[in-house]
């Protein structure tokens, strides 16, 4: 029966949940575990994980890591960590650096430490280029699903960067189930990076014609626990009908490095496929109210077969 599959749905609930960040910090194509304030180019960096992620040698003389003739400025923190702006880093150090927007994230790489010419941080490239196949404006079809997407919003389904989301998102929440998978990502055109909408899957559940009403119920008591342990629930759970399906929403605040934000999370299962589909929508907290209109516009477009 499908209530031994309950545990299991809060886990991918948690891992849905799990606010994504503006610019999150990876080194050499894992996560930083060291300290990180600010973004773009006001980013600063323990110096001291940096160095040992890049297994860097520098010379440390008073407030200064200095590589050949370059000088970077160190500031200690009212913790007594060591920190340093990444862009100072980036060119003293000739870091490569590269930025993807659609997942939010800054991976930093060795060059030449000391060269001091390949670590421009303004000119950070957007590797999402050469790999990800984007559209909008129109219609996106997958064998148990289609979506239209409204022009103004960007579709993304690369297949590595949605198995590089998973295992981002696993990573920090402590691992995703085998069976669940990203399968796209929406984000605006232009303007705010903020702003995304995820669809997450997770299949393997037992077949049924319906869902007995007892289990339903425990699964959108699951999924609003799910959402409370990652913020303040604001509305919700709420049924309603999206593409001729029944879907559970629910509308919870958060607080993401300092910065309010709001969120829609929708959730529907096909009992006679055995498969959870689960939709989020998040943005700052000021600017939810001009984003969401596009956003719902595209999870009502959104079509279970």
């Amino acid at each position: 029966m499908l209530r031994r599959f309950i545990p299991l749905l809060l886990t991918i609930i948690s891992l849905l949940l799990l606010p994504l960040s503006a610019e999150e910090l990876w080194v050499r194509n894992r996560p930083f575990q060291g300290q990180v304030e600010g973004k773009g180019n006001s980013m600063k960096v323990d110096l001291d994980a940096l160095l040992k992620a890049l297994e860097l040698e520098a010379t440390i003389q008073g407030n200064e890591v200095i590589f050949g003739d370059f000088k970077v400025p160190i500031e200690t923190d009212s913790s007594g960590v060591r920190m340093v702006l990444l862009r100072d880093m980036a060119t003293g150090a000739g870091l490569r650096i590269r930025k993807n927007p659609d997942l939010g994230t800054v991976d930093v790489f060795t060059e030449t430490a000391g060269s001091g010419d390949k670590g421009d941080f303004s000119a950070i490239s957007d590797s999402s280029n050469s790999t990800s196949r984007s559209s909008s404006g129109n219609v996106h079809e997958k064998p148990d699903y289609r979506i239209k997407v409204p022009s103004g919003l960007e579709y993304t389904d690369d297949p590595s960067m949605m198995a590089f989301l998973k295992d981002y998102v696993g990573q920090r929440s402590g691992g995703a189930p085998d069976n669940t998978s990203f399968e796209f990502i929406l984000k605006p055109k232009r303007g705010n990076n903020d702003a995304v909408l995820l669809l997450m899957k997770m299949t393997g559940l037992p077949p049924l014609e319906s869902i007995p009403p007892e289990v339903e119920a425990k699964m959108v008591e699951g999924f609003a626990s799910g959402v409370a342990r990652k913020g303040r629930i604001l509305s919700g759970p709420t049924k309603l009908a999206i593409g001729g399906k029944t879907f559970f929403k629910v509308t919870y605040a958060s607080v993401e490095k300092g910065e309010n934000k709001k969120n829609e999370a929708y959730m529907h299962v096909s009992a006679p496929r055995g498969t959870l589909y689960a939709l989020l929508f998040g943005d700052r907290e000021n600017d939810f109210n001009r984003s969401a209109p596009l956003f719902r516009q595209a999870i009502n477009n959104f079509y279970v077969k």
